[in-house]
């Protein structure tokens, strides 16, 4: 069976706090918000294309609560995007099928699987066929950043960028940060991806680089971080109020620890001893500290206000 699986870039977009946070009176002045749908909106979502068949089968995997879906191939939006939609047999070549996951003018989450219809080995605008080996293949060139980094929001983002193979013209690059209605800026200033701190958001982002010589488009490079506040740590911790009663505390950055590994740990007084806890902690609660513990590894001490 000649089915391509890629593993999508989940796109997870979570906020501090439902109530009147300081990260919310941020968002106020401009910075970009993250929302937090439901629990399940940081699992990746995985995007099957099976060609066995006459017409191509999709299959999306865990879709958010609630979500819209949208799909794209080759970048045309298609007219209706569900799982085990089929799509009609497009003509011999290789293709790019995009699926987002939409609530309310946000992207929840983002997945891509690449296919090839029949035997044909010519690219096409997105050209699929070895992006590695594309002229037009554009790559990171940044040792201190690789993809899903942690990124303070209070610095601009930069990342350097590289043409791997000689490209045989003078190409530019165009830039985009992946939300609902954003398009390509016209260049990368001086080959570099850049955010300002503005735009930059708590949680998983996702940018998108793609090279360009005249009318020719090399494939797409997608680049991924997390948002995070000045001086994080590793496992570093952060409250989220629910219903004005309890606080939910969730990882910062939440690929800092596989979910099979991740415990919680609360003490009752700032000298107590840590124990095994829920990462739910209701008002009144006699816990005082909480921290995330990984394998062995454990987090820094994040100090709740247990009287709301």
């Amino acid at each position: 069976m000649h089915v391509w699986n890629f593993i999508a870039i989940a796109a997870a977009l979570a906020s501090w706090s439902c109530e009147k946070s300081e990260e919310t009176k941020k968002s106020k002045s401009g910075r970009p918000v993250q929302i937090n749908p439901n629990e399940d909106s940081e699992k990746i979502v995985h995007v099957d294309v099976d060609t066995t068949q006459n017409e191509p089968r999709v299959e999306i995997g865990k879709v958010p609560e609630g979500g819209q879906l949208s799909c794209e191939l080759n970048g045309e939006i298609l007219k209706s995007c569900e799982n085990g939609m089929k799509i009609d047999r497009p003509k011999d070549g290789d293709y790019q099928l995009i699926v987002r996951v939409k609530k309310d003018d946000q992207i929840l989450s983002y997945g891509e699987a690449r296919f090839r219809i029949g035997s044909s080995t010519s690219t096409n605008e997105i050209g699929f066929v070895d992006d590695r080996k594309d002229p037009l293949y554009v790559a990171i060139d940044d040792a201190p950043f690789i993809n899903g980094s942690a990124v303070s929001v209070d610095a601009d983002l930069l990342v350097k960028l590289k043409f791997p193979n000689d490209p045989k013209c003078q190409a530019s690059l165009r830039c985009r940060i992946d939300t609902v209605n954003s398009s390509f800026t016209p260049l990368c200033a001086n080959n570099t991806f850049q955010v300002k701190r503005e735009m930059l958001a708590f949680g998983l982002q996702y940018g998108v680089v793609q090279a360009q010589c005249g009318e020719k488009f090399g494939p797409k490079l997608v680049l991924y971080w997390y948002g995070v506040p000045k001086g994080y740590e590793n496992l570093q911790l952060a409250a989220t109020k629910v219903g004005g009663e309890s606080k939910i505390v969730k990882l910062i950055k939440a690929n800092d620890c596989p979910e099979d590994l991740l415990q919680f740990e609360c003490a009752s007084s700032a000298t107590g001893t840590f124990s095994r806890c829920s990462n739910v902690i209701a008002k009144g609660s006699v816990t005082t500290r909480v921290r995330a513990t990984c394998a062995q590894a454990n987090g820094p001490e994040l100090n709740i206000n247990n009287r709301g």
